[in-house]
C-alpha cells in the first residue's frame, strides 16, 4: 500500500497572505488568565477552482469565530470540521467559492502558552535585581506555527505575513520585520504593528515580547541594521556575536552574491530554547550558552560554538529561507549547507582556529558513527506524517549531508561550488526547492564539464556509506567498494559478500616516495565496484594513503602491508601524515573494528595499533577523536563488568589508569602540569590565553588533565580542589544551601507520588547579590580551567557511601552555579557546572539527579532544554555501570519514570533523551538479570512504537545490541590486552 503525504494541496486554494494579530496583555503582572493567548487572523487566498472546502492546519487552537469576509456568499459561516490525527480543519461552505482572487477568511481564536518550548510559549527572566518577569516567544519549526494560528503549515506554502502584537506596554515585541507603529492602547498596553514580509514559509514565521535590551551593528554601508537582544544584564557579553554576524552576513552576500533582501536581522537570546538557536528570518532566536561570550573570560571553545551557531543560523537566510525545501524529506538542504558553509565562512574570519580540523570531527567523525549503524536512513528520507520530522533532525540531515558537501566542494572545486550555489539561490529565490535543482546548479558551475546529480544521487539517496578496501600488489593498487555495515564486515572474506549499493566516489590518494620530499597525489572517480590504479616506481614506495587529506565520506580497508607501513612510519615519524591522515587513519580502523565485531580487524588489534603508532601525538584534534574511540570500548568493559564483578571492574580500571598514564604522564610533565603545581598562582598561568600565550599547549593541558585526573593521581585532584575550595566556597551561601536542599526535598516528594505545588515565581531576597558574588569569584579562574575544576569537584570518594562534608559542600556550589540568576554568569560555565552537577560518580546521587529531571520546579532542577545534557551525563557514568542502570531505571515498571519525563518532552528531544539514555547499555551478569533487561527494553518500546519516533526506536535496539555483542565477543580479549600492558 502505497503511503500518502499528509500535506495539504493548492490545486483549489493557494495562501496567499496572513493578517495576524496576536494578543499577549496575559504577560502582565497580575493577569487574570495568565495563560491565555488571543489572536485575529484574516486569511488571504485564491480560489483557483471552486470548491466549498477550505482546509487549514491548526493544533490545539480553539476558534471563537469564523467567517467568509469575501467573495459574497449567502452563508459566509462553514461549519467546521477538525481531523486531530492530521492536524488539520476543514472549513466547509454551503456553497462553492467561485475562482477568485484575494478572497479572506476571518477567524478569531485562543489558545494557551505551550509549556513544552514548542509554538508560542511563555518563559521567565529576572531583572538586575532578581524581580523575575514574564517573557514569550515563538519556535516553530518543523510544524508548530499551527499551534500558535491557522495556516497552511508546510514549507511550500509561501506567503506573506503582516503581524501585529498587542503587548503590556512595559514590554518589548519583536518580529520578522522592523516595526512599523507603536500605538499606547490604554495605561497598560501598546499595540505593535510589524512592517510586511517577504514571502515565507510559516516555519519561519516568529515574534518574542520581553524585558530585552539591545546593541546595534550594521552591514551593506549602515543601511541594513543588525541588534543583539539579550536579557536585562546581559548585552555586555553580546558584542563578540554582534561582530560575527555582522562580518558573516558581509561574507555570505560577497559568497553568494545575494543581500540579504530585508531591512533588518535581529538576535535574540532566551533563557528557555529547546533547540540550539533558529533561524526564523530576520529574527533569529538562540539559547544563551549560543551566542553569549565574555571574549576575556570566554574559553576558545565556547568562542568557537558561538561563531558556528551564529553563522549557521545566517546561511539559512539564503539556504533555508529564501529557497526553501519544498517538504521535509530534503530538510539537509537546509541543515547541510547551513553546517558545512558556517565552518567555511569562519574558518576565514578566524583562521587561527583550524576550523577544518574540528569539523573532522564534530561533523565527519559523528556522522561516520551513525552512519554505519543499521539504524541509519539516507539523506534524502521520506516523510508522511509531518509529526515524523522531529525524527530527522539529526546527525545524518546536519553532519553527514555537510560532509557530503564538503566532498563535493573539494571534487568540484571552491569556485565552481559557489558559483552553483549561487546560480540556484538567484533562479529559485522566494520559491522552494529539490535536490535535484541544487545539483543542476553545481553543474552549471563546473560549466558542464561534470554531471553532478549522477555523481552525487548514490551519496544522498542510500542509506551509509562506502568501504573503500585497498590491496597493493607492486606497482597496481586494486580498490573495490562495499557499503560500510555489520552485515558486510561481519565476515573475514570481506570482498565476497553481495552488495547492490554503489557510489561514484571521488578519490584522492597520497603515495610517499623515498626520493622525494613532498607527497605524491593522484585523483580519480571511481564509478564502479572494483578499479586497479598503475602506480609509478613501485620499489621506492613508503606508503599508499587512500583518501588523502580526508575530505571523502567513505572509510578504508587496508591490506595487513599497507597497514603495516603505515604504522611503522607514524612510529618513527608522528607528523610523517598530515594531522587529518593520522585522525582519518585511527578512525577507519576503529570503526571497522566495531562493526566487524572483530572478524576482520579486533579491538585488540585497534589497541596496539595506538600502542605503536601514537605514543608521541600531540595534536589535540587527533587526540580527542583517539581517546573518544579507546574510550567507547572501555565505557563498555566497565559497564558489562559492574554488572558482573566489580572487584575485576576495579583491577582492569587500575589496569587501563597505568597504561593511559604512560601515554599522558609524559606529556603532561612535558606541559608543566604533572606533578600540577599545588597553588593557583602557579596553575592559573598554564591555562590562561593572551596574545603571547602558545594556544595548542594550553589546549593539550585542557585535554591531558582530565586523564590524569581520572587516573586517580591525588597531587592533581588535590590542587584541584583547593582551587575550588578556596576560590569558590568562601561565596556560597545559605540561601544557595537552602536552594540545594530543596532538590532532595523535590525528590522526595516525586518518591512519594505526591502532588507538585503550584509553580509560583518569586523574588528570593539577596539572591541576585549571591550569585553575583559567586559568579564574579568563578570568573578569577581562567575559563579553560574551569569546566576541569568543575568535574573535579564533582568527584567523590565512595560511590556507595556517606559523603563527606566537603563533597556536599561543593555539590551545594555547583547547583548554585548551575542555576544562577546573576547576568555576571557566562552561560557556558553554567551549563559546565549542571553537568558536573549530575554526573556525580556515586549511585545514589545519579539516582536522585534521574528523579529531579521529572520535576517541574526549573529553579532549582533540569530546565526542559537541559534534559538531553542530563540523560547525556548520567548515560556518561560508566564508571560506576550507571550508562546500564539509567536504562534498566527508565523500562522497569512499565516505562513509569518515561511516562513522568515525557511531558516534559518537545520536538526532537524525545529523540536525543532516548538515544543518550541507551548509548551505553550491555546486557551482562546473571541470565536472569540479561533477560530481564531485554525483556524490560522490549516490552517499553513494544508498548510505545506509536509514539516514539520509529528511527529513534531503531537506534535504541541497535545501540544495546551492539554493545552487548561487542561485550560478549570481544570483551574479554580486550580484558586480557589490557592486562598484559
Amino acid at each position: 500500500m502505497t503511503q500518502i503525504r499528509e500535506s495539504i494541496t493548492f490545486d483549489e486554494i493557494l495562501p496567499i497572505q496572513y493578517d495576524l494579530k496576536i494578543d499577549v496583555q496575559s504577560l502582565a503582572d497580575g493577569s487574570e488568565n495568565p495563560e491565555l493567548v488571543k489572536g485575529e487572523l484574516d486569511y488571504h487566498f485564491d480560489v483557483n477552482k471552486a470548491t466549498n472546502c477550505l482546509i487549514l492546519n491548526g493544533k490545539d487552537l480553539t476558534l471563537n469565530k469564523v467567517s467568509l469576509v469575501k467573495p459574497s456568499i449567502s452563508n459566509p459561516i462553514p461549519t467546521i470540521n477538525h481531523n486531530k490525527e492530521t492536524m488539520q480543519t476543514t472549513f466547509t461552505f454551503s456553497e462553492p467559492l467561485p475562482i477568485s482572487k484575494d478572497a479572506v477568511l476571518h477567524i478569531e481564536f485562543h489558545h494557551t502558552f505551550s509549556k513544552d518550548l514548542l509554538g508560542h510559549y511563555d518563559s521567565t527572566g529576572h531583572h538586575l535585581d532578581g524581580t523575575p518577569f514574564r517573557l514569550c516567544l515563538t519556535q516553530f519549526e518543523p510544524f508548530y506555527a499551527r499551534a500558535s494560528f491557522p495556516c497552511v503549515d508546510q514549507p511550500d506554502a509561501k506567503a506573506i505575513f503582516n503581524i501585529s502584537i498587542l503587548h503590556p506596554k512595559d514590554k518589548i515585541a519583536l518580529s520578522n520585520m522592523p516595526v512599523k507603529s507603536s500605538t499606547i492602547v490604554d495605561d497598560k498596553s501598546t499595540l505593535t504593528v510589524f512592517q510586511t514580509t517577504p514571502k515565507m514559509s510559516t516555519y519561519l514565521v516568529a515574534w518574542a515580547v520581553g524585558d530585552f535590551e539591545y546593541i546595534s551593528g550594521s552591514c551593506y554601508d549602515g543601511k541594513f541594521a543588525v541588534n543583539v537582544y539579550t536579557m536585562p544584564g546581559q548585552k555586555q557579553n553580546a558584542s563578540f556575536a554582534l561582530r560575527t554576524a555582522v562580518n558573516a552576513i558581509e561574507y555570505l552576500t560577497k559568497y553568494t552574491g545575494i543581500p540579504i533582501p530585508l531591512p533588518k536581522m535581529d538576535l535574540l537570546c532566551v533563557t528557555d530554547f529547546s533547540a540550539g538557536a533558529m533561524e526564523n528570518w530576520g529574527l533569529i532566536t538562540f539559547r544563551e550558552v549560543a551566542l553569549l561570550a565574555d571574549e576575556a573570560n570566554s574559553s576558545t571553545s565556547a568562542m568557537k560554538q558561538i561563531a558556528r551557531t551564529v553563522t549557521h543560523e545566517l546561511v539559512h537566510q539564503w539556504a533555508g529561507n529564501l529557497v526553501t525545501m519544498t517538504w521535509w524529506d530534503e530538510l539537509w538542504l537546509n541543515e547541510g549547507f547551513a553546517t558545512f558553509l558556517a565552518d567555511l565562512v569562519n574558518n576565514d574570519l578566524f583562521p587561527d582556529w583550524n576550523l577544518w580540523d574540528d569539523f573532522q570531527i564534530d561533523s565527519q567523525a559523528v556522522a561516520f558513527a551513525v552512519d554505519s549503524k543499521d539504524s541509519t536512513h539516507p539523506i534524502h528520507v521520506p516523510i508522511f506524517r509531518v509529526q515524523d520530522t522531529d525524527d530527522i533532525f539529526d546527525t545524518i540531515s546536519y553532519k553527514k549531508s555537510s560532509s557530503v558537501l564538503l566532498m563535493l566542494n573539494e571534487f568540484i572545486g571552491g569556485e565552481a561550488f559557489r558559483t552553483g550555489l549561487g546560480s540556484y539561490l538567484t533562479e529559485l529565490e522566494y520559491a522552494n526547492s529539490t535536490a535535484d535543482d541544487l545539483w543542476n546548479g553545481f553543474t552549471k558551475g563546473t560549466g558542464g564539464k561534470i554531471d553532478v546529480k549522477t555523481v552525487m544521487q548514490g551519496w544522498v539517496k542510500q542509506a551509509g556509506h562506502p568501504l573503500v578496501i585497498v590491496k597493493r600488489e607492486g606497482g597496481k593498487l586494486h580498490l573495490s567498494q562495499k557499503r560500510f555495515c555489520r552485515a558486510n564486515l561481519n565476515n573475514a572474506d570481506v570482498e565476497s559478500l553481495a552488495d547492490d549499493s554503489l557510489w561514484q566516489i571521488p578519490l584522492r590518494i597520497g603515495v610517499k616516495y623515498s626520493d622525494k620530499t613532498e607527497v605524491s597525489l593522484q585523483t580519480h572517480l571511481m564509478t564502479t565496484r572494483t578499479l586497479t590504479l598503475d602506480l609509478s616506481d613501485s620499489e621506492k614506495i613508503e606508503w599508499v594513503k587512500v583518501n588523502f587529506g580526508q575530505s571523502g565520506f567513505y572509510r578504508v580497508l587496508y591490506d595487513a602491508a599497507s597497514l603495516s607501513q603505515l604504522q611503522s612510519t607514524l612510529a618513527h615519524n608522528p607528523h610523517a601524515l598530515p594531522l587529518s591522515d593520522r585522525l582519518g587513519l585511527q578512525s577507519d580502523m576503529f570503526s571497522i573494528a566495531q562493526s566487524s565485531e572483530g572478524e576482520i580487524v579486533s579491538f585488540p588489534d585497534f589497541l596496539s595499533f595506538v600502542d605503536t603508532a601514537f605514543r608521541a601525538e600531540e595534536e589535540v584534534n587527533v587526540l580527542n577523536d583517539l581517546w573518544a574511540n579507546v574510550g567507547w570500548i572501555f565505557r563498555r568493559i566497565w559497564e558489562g563488568e559492574g554488572q558482573m564483578d566489580k572487584t575485576r571492574m576495579m583491577e582492569l580500571r587500575a589496569k587501563y589508569g597505568k597504561w593511559t598514564d604512560s601515554f599522558f604522564v609524559p606529556l603532561a610533565t612535558k606541559l608543566g602540569v604533572y606533578p600540577l603545581p599545588s597553588d593557583a598562582a602557579s596553575v592559573f598561568p598554564l591555562f590562561s590565553s593572551d596574545k603571547s600565550t602558545n594556544q595548542k599547549e594550553i589546549n593539550l593541558r585542557c585535554f591531558v588533565v582530565p586523564f590524569i585526573v581520572s587516573a586517580g593521581h591525588e597531587q592533581t585532584i588535590t590542587a584541584l580542589h583547593s582551587i575550588f575550595d578556596t576560590v569558590l566556597l568562601p561565596h556560597v551561601s545559605p540561601l544557595h544551601s537552602l536552594n540545594y536542599n530543596k532538590t532532595n526535598s523535590e525528590v522526595s516528594r516525586i518518591q512519594l507520588g505526591a502532588p507538585e505545588p503550584t509553580a509560583q515565581q518569586r523574588k528570593q531576597s539577596g539572591r541576585i547579590d549571591d550569585d553575583t558574588k559567586l559568579c564574579n569569584a568563578l570568573l578569577t579562574i581562567p575559563s579553560n580551567l574551569r569546566s576541569i575544576v568543575f568535574n573535579t569537584a564533582a568527584r567523590v570518594s565512595s560511590s556507595e557511601g556517606e559523603l563527606s562534608l566537603k563533597e556536599v559542600d561543593r555539590l551545594v556550589c555547583l547547583h548554585a552555579i548551575a542555576h544562577s540568576i546573576s547576568p555576571a554568569l557566562l552561560p557556558a560555565d553554567q551549563r559546565t557546572a549542571l553537568r558536573a552537577f549530575i554526573a556525580v560518580p556515586h549511585v545514589a546521587i545519579a539516582e536522585n539527579r534521574l528523579l529531579l529531571c521529572l520535576s517541574n520546579n526549573e529553579s532549582i532542577g533540569v530546565r526542559r532544554m537541559e534534559l538531553h545534557l542530563a540523560a547525556a551525563a548520567l548515560a556518561g557514568l560508566s564508571s560506576i555501570g550507571f550508562g546500564t542502570e539509567l536504562w534498566r531505571l527508565i523500562v522497569k515498571d512499565r516505562g513509569s519514570i518515561w511516562d513522568q519525563l515525557r511531558p516534559r518532552l518537545g520536538g526532537n528531544l524525545v529523540s536525543f533523551v532516548l538515544n543518550y539514555s541507551a548509548a551505553n547499555v550491555v546486557v551482562s551478569g546473571t541470565e536472569e538479570r540479561k533477560n530481564e533487561l531485554r525483556e524490560l527494553t522490549e516490552q517499553f518500546l513494544t508498548e510505545r512504537k506509536d509514539t516514539l519516533p520509529p528511527i529513534t526506536s531503531k537506534k535504541v535496539r541497535e545501540a544495546i545490541d551492539t554493545n552487548t555483542s561487542f561485550w560478549e565477543k570481544q570483551g574479554k580479549l580486550v580484558e586480557e590486552w589490557i592486562l598484559r600492558q
